[in-house]
């Protein structure tokens, strides 16, 4: 990781169909001094399009709209300097989704209830470090951690 990366503003877009939430998203962004506003994206080809055309550092995937995070592991095999946050909302979320997101690539996962919050805590955190939970969604921390040893093969805990 380079120093850039720690100072530079993270340029963010948000996939959603809910305008509320895109508002909400846009706020936090813009409150958040190492976050920059870019778009809001409706459609998978429109991120698609922001990531191809590096307008992008973070894409905000509302779950609503990516139930079984196709877009979110699309976007980080096919674009890999883009960090994905999943933004958990209320329609068909269970206590597994969280684990879900991080399996399909999330960096970062955080709930529609901490948006306003938090939201700018996890871009930076995702981008920065590669790995945020929010704090309300702790025990997957363990599930994260747990894939991280079978994933790197070593055998130790």
């Amino acid at each position: 990781m380079d120093i850039t990366s720690l100072t530079r503003k993270h340029r963010v877009a948000v996939f959603t169909e809910a305008a509320a939430r895109a508002r909400e998203v846009e706020a936090a962004v813009h409150a958040h001094p190492r976050t920059e506003w870019v778009r809001v994206a409706t459609t998978v080809d429109e991120v698609l399009n922001a990531c191809d055309t590096n307008q992008v550092d973070v894409i905000v995937v509302d779950s609503d709209n990516d139930p079984n995070w196709n877009l979110c592991l699309l976007v980080t095999k096919l674009f890999q300097e883009v960090t994905v946050v999943a933004l958990l909302g209320h329609r068909g979320t269970t206590h597994i989704s969280p684990a879900w997101a991080l399996l399909h690539g999330a960096e970062g996962v955080i709930g529609a209830d901490a948006v306003s919050c938090r939201l700018g805590k996890a871009i930076t955190c995702a981008a920065t470090r590669g790995h945020y939970v929010d704090a309300d969604l702790r025990a997957v921390a363990e599930v994260r951690t747990s894939l991280h040893v079978v994933k790197s093969g070593d055998g130790t805990t």
